[in-house]
This record gives structure tokens, sequence and C-alpha cells, in this order.
């Protein structure tokens, strides 16, 4: 009896989630569409929507460049060089790279804020390289493990790249999301943090994974953005 009863109160928990859910995309939606109800009866005085403090699509020009010294754990310490223009040429398209020296060598590089359609459908593009990284991997989640009970797995030849579709809607109060992201790296090898030597061989072989994904962000529009 009592396994009946955990199971249907989980069975209902997930039902009053889903629930949740489903009414918070149709806050969003009701959100997004509002304006149109404004603009199709002016007279209206029940519900207004904030007006935009800040513009949501600057189009100024400006750029960067710096040295960015580094030390990460796994990985080493060394120099890197990063540069960004933003709203390049009067658009609202925006470029930057960095590239790595020292322990690590490789770089990245990305173009965002292409505009398909003006302030409407919007794509992020990057690319991503380093020579060799290292993970702490651990053999059990939670609190089953003690702090030093962890392998070290060294990647090598890794890259990330990727893209963002963004549909923009009434200033950004409104927004789908689609992502993709594929990658590559190689295993080296995978140490045991409490011995020393290599405990796995090496792999001349990449691995490669995929993502994709969506999401529905939605804002009201506070006076203040």
């Amino acid at each position: 009896m009592k396994k009946n009863g955990i199971s249907s109160s989980t069975t209902t928990i997930r039902r009053m989630r889903r629930t949740a859910e489903r009414l918070v995309l149709v806050a969003c939606m009701l959100g997004g569409f509002a304006p149109i109800a404004v603009a199709a009866d002016p007279s209206s005085e029940d519900f207004t929507v904030p007006d935009r403090r800040r513009e949501q699509f600057p189009k100024d020009f400006g750029y960067a460049a710096f040295p960015y010294p580094y030390r990460l754990p796994g990985i080493g310490s060394g120099l890197s060089f990063a540069a960004g223009a933003f709203n390049i040429a009067d658009t609202y398209t925006d470029a930057y790279g960095i590239v790595f020296t020292g322990d690590v060598k490789g770089g990245a590089a990305g173009v965002s804020d292409i505009h398909l359609i003006p302030r409407t459908l919007i794509l992020d593009l990057g690319y991503g390289a380093i020579n060799r990284v290292t993970l702490q991997s651990y053999s059990q989640r939670g609190m089953n493990t003690a702090k030093d009970d962890f392998s070290l797995v060294e990647l090598g030849d890794t890259e990330y790249y990727g893209a963002r579709m963004t549909a923009t809607f009434f200033e950004r109060r409104f927004e789908l999301h689609g992502y993709w992201y594929e990658g590559a790296s190689r295993l080296k090898s995978i140490r045991d943090r409490r011995a020393s030597g290599t405990r796995t061989a090496t792999s001349s072989s990449k691995r490669r994974t995929r993502r994709a994904t969506a999401a529905t962000p939605c804002s009201l529009g506070p006076a203040s953005t």
C-alpha cells in the first residue's frame, strides 16, 4: 500500500509540474502578444506595457583588444590575446576571437547578431579548438565519493562549434531560441588521482558529440530595460 501511495504521489507531482509549465508558457505568450491587443484598442486603459528605456538593438560601433593571462586547473597557464568589434559597418553584427599561447595552443572565434530578418530573426555562430584539456571524472555522483576519489581525463585535439537562431518579437519581450552544437575530442589518457602513471591507454580516434535544443524565454519588459 505504501508503494502504491508513493507512486500515486509521484504521478500527481509530475502532472502538477507539467500543468505549471504550460501555465508559464501561456503567460509568456500573453505577455508577448499583449502589445498587439493594446495597439488594436488604443482607448483601452486597463492594460499597458511599460516602454523600453534602453535601446534593444544598438548600432553604436565599438571595439576592444587586450592581452589575457590565464591559469586554469587542468589546462595550464599562459598568455592569450582577445579582440572584438561590435556593430560592424553600421549593422547589428559583432565579431570576436581569442588566441591561446603557453601550455595550451588554440583559440576561439564567433560572429553574433547576424540579422537575417532585421530585428526579428538573428543568427549566432561560434567555433573553438584547443590542443589539450584535463577534466575531473568521479566514479559516482553525489556524496558517496571522497575528496580525492576521481580520475583525471586528458583530452586532446578538442574542437567545438555551433549556432543559435533567435526569433524575437515586440522589442525582445518574447523570444524563441534554437541551439545546435557539435564537438569532437580525442582521449589521450586517464590517470588515477591517488596513483602515479596512466591507467588507460591512449586513443587515436575522435569521439564526436552533438546537441540540439530549444528554449522559449519571455519578458514582460520592465521599464528599466
